[in-house]
């Protein structure tokens, strides 16, 4: 019985040499003349989708794939970009979100003090409670993201690490490891 193909067991076993930019198709889908079939570019799908995609068609599917170097492989709903831009939205909310609480109190403290109750909280102790859910969170800097640092070129003989190459081709389903020492 063949194991079923998901995005976590996968692996390619024939290596396709066509460059993806001299096949017909679109960003998710290709064809290539030398093998003569579809081949599908992961990242552009979901997670979901591919494994039904994997599922479906098994091993007779040729794809492209980047493979973290966790091992994990990458898809369109699962991008450091889309984590980055989820954090920034997060920091604008609540830095939109304190600013209103703090003018809220000043103007509940101003009319607390004309109707001669007592008076409201005061604007830096809010601040400071929305500092701490803000540290809690995760989300340290509520100001716009600092730029990032220049990046030296790399050197001549410089080659990214293998996992940052597209690898396309068949696939299979990874063999199970095995420990030799039964642990």
């Amino acid at each position: 019985m063949a194991a079923t193909l998901t995005l976590d067991v996968i692996e390619i076993v024939e290596p396709c040499t066509v460059p993806w930019e001299d096949m017909r198709g679109d960003d998710r889908v290709r064809y290539c003349r030398l093998c003569q079939k579809n081949v599908y570019d992961l990242s552009q799908l979901t997670r979901a989708d591919a494994n039904a995609l994997l599922a479906e068609r098994g091993e007779e599917l040729c794809v492209q794939l980047y493979r973290r170097a966790d091992g994990t492989v990458q898809t369109a709903d699962c991008t450091p970009d889309r984590l980055a831009a989820l954090r920034r939205g997060a920091r604008k909310t609540l830095s939109i979100a304190s600013s209103a609480l703090a003018a809220t109190l000043a103007m509940a403290g101003g009319l607390a003090a004309a109707l001669g109750g007592p008076p409201a909280p005061r604007a830096d102790a809010v601040h400071a409670a929305v500092g701490k859910l803000v540290s809690h969170l995760g989300l340290e800097d509520v100001g716009p993201p600092a730029p990032p640092p220049p990046v030296a070129p790399p050197p001549p003989s410089f080659r990214p690490p293998e996992h940052s190459y597209p690898m396309r081709g068949g696939i299979r389903a990874r063999p199970p490891h095995v420990d030799p020492f039964g642990g």
